[in-house]
């Protein structure tokens, strides 16, 4: 069946019914009469059901644009939305690039009324700008309410925005540690997703972002078989960014798999790729991976080596993660060989930049490996306070896996010292945590035995 004329505009029509309305300060009861009832117009203005072409076309002339007038005002719609969309992409890529006061000057300039086609798609990239900031509260509250004006207003700025939404609404949770409520949003933006759009990037967003919360979860089994599921569809990943995103996952969970032949190939491939492609973050992600295979292995100077030119490539201190990162498992690399002087000197350093970034995923790591450093000295007095507050931050944090890690080094501790009445309290804890990750181990590196 052919589309009519208004069928192909419904948007635009719903938008200038809209608008003619709220500029004579009229209510639905106002435009309403015997011809059209307020149920309707309301369908007219939402799209919630079919409405007969002759009513639509009296309501219009009720509005003072004629039939004859209405391509005319289409048009011009058409083309003051096309004008703010070209805005718009100005401001996503200033956004991309770090270019953040000017990104806000242009988002400040925009004032569209609140029924606006692309009033949400305003209030998603002001999200973004405060996500940017680290103004991650800020963020979520621009979220839900733009999300909220959807859903007031019937409007879809563009295919799957919703699942957008959803997306850096998981981010942030991320940012937080809150990563049980990350992975809920994740789960909330699949579902919102309409599969049948094509170059559907916020799909492996998503995608991406569950793999690597799962991992932070421990249930690195569940995130190497959704990686797995992925790779079928690995071409069809446009963006570098998350093409790079499920590289570095596999390469990792492969690593932490044990299986070391398989992870250097994807570690590999992955760092080629981010070296012909400007998202140089991820080539520290590519050499820290190799640099723990290499560890694994015992090749100490190898691992020493990549470790080394992850900070060397980074001396401004740009991605400070990647510093805790290289700092702990160099760590881990002088502990095994006894070097106390430099075992020291490292995780220090990275316990330092753990807790100014406020990282508590790579703290509490970071906090295990130098309780290990004393432990393996003897000092076990001097264990017990990094043990207890790794224990701490990761249960509060819900890092399960972390949480059994530094309890049962605790454990380990009180033995030693007899300390029969917090080993027993001690005990009973670590029971109750291995019921509730039922029995799952941690696969990160902590120690070179």
């Amino acid at each position: 069946m052919k589309t009519s004329y208004l069928e192909k505009n419904a948007d635009l029509i719903s938008y200038l019914i809209r608008k003619e309305r709220s500029a004579r300060g009229w209510r639905l009861e106002d435009l309403a009469d015997k011809t059209v009832s307020v149920s309707t117009i309301s369908n007219m203005e939402n799209q919630t059901a079919p409405v007969k072409e002759i009513k639509i076309i009296h309501i219009i002339e009720k509005l003072g644009i004629s039939k004859k007038e209405l391509p005319k005002r289409i048009e011009a719609a058409t083309k003051e939305i096309k004008k703010y969309q070209n805005s718009l992409k100005l401001i996503e890529a200033m956004l991309n690039g770090q270019s953040l006061s000017e990104a806000k000057e242009k988002i400040d300039r925009f004032s569209l009324a609140e029924y606006h086609p692309l009033h949400p798609l305003v209030l998603y990239f002001r999200a973004y700008y405060h996500y940017y900031k680290r103004e991650y509260e800020i963020a979520e509250e621009t979220l839900h309410h733009t999300m909220s004006i959807c859903k007031q207003y019937h409007l879809n700025p563009k295919p799957n925005f919703l699942s957008d939404c959803f997306c850096l609404l998981s981010s942030s949770s991320y940012k937080k540690n809150n990563i049980e409520k990350a992975l809920i949003l994740a789960e909330q933006g699949l579902n919102q997703l309409n599969e049948t759009i094509p170059h559907n990037k916020v799909k492996y967003m998503l995608l991406g972002n569950k793999i690597i919360f799962l991992e932070k979860q421990g249930e690195n089994a569940q995130a190497l078989q959704l990686v797995r599921q992925v790779w079928n569809s690995i071409q069809q990943v446009e963006s570098h960014p998350v093409k790079l995103n499920f590289y570095k996952s596999k390469a990792n969970l492969l690593l932490k798999g044990n299986q070391l032949e398989d992870a250097i190939y994807f570690a590999l491939k992955g760092f080629e790729i981010a070296q012909s492609n400007p998202w140089n973050r991820f080539t520290f992600d590519f050499l820290m991976i190799l640099g723990l295979i290499y560890l694994q292995q015992k090749n100490y100077d190898a691992a020493s080596e990549y470790f080394h030119t992850v900070i060397c490539l980074d001396k401004n201190i740009q991605f400070p993660r990647r510093h805790v990162d290289a700092y702990t498992n160099l760590a881990i690399l002088y502990n095994s060989q006894q070097n106390w002087a430099l075992t020291n000197d490292y995780v220090t350093k990275a316990i330092q930049i753990g807790r100014d970034i406020k990282d508590i995923y790579r703290l509490t790591k970071a906090l295990i490996v130098n309780g290990y450093f004393y432990q393996s000295q003897h000092q076990t007095n001097e264990a017990i306070p990094l043990y207890t507050e790794a224990y701490s931050l990761a249960k509060a944090n819900r890092f399960k896996h972390r949480q059994f890690k530094a309890l049962f080094h605790l454990l380990e501790c009180h033995d030693i010292l007899k300390n029969e009445q917090e080993f027993i309290h001690l005990n009973k804890e670590l029971f109750y945590l291995q019921k509730e990750m039922d029995w799952k181990g941690d696969d990160d590196i902590y120690v070179i035995a």
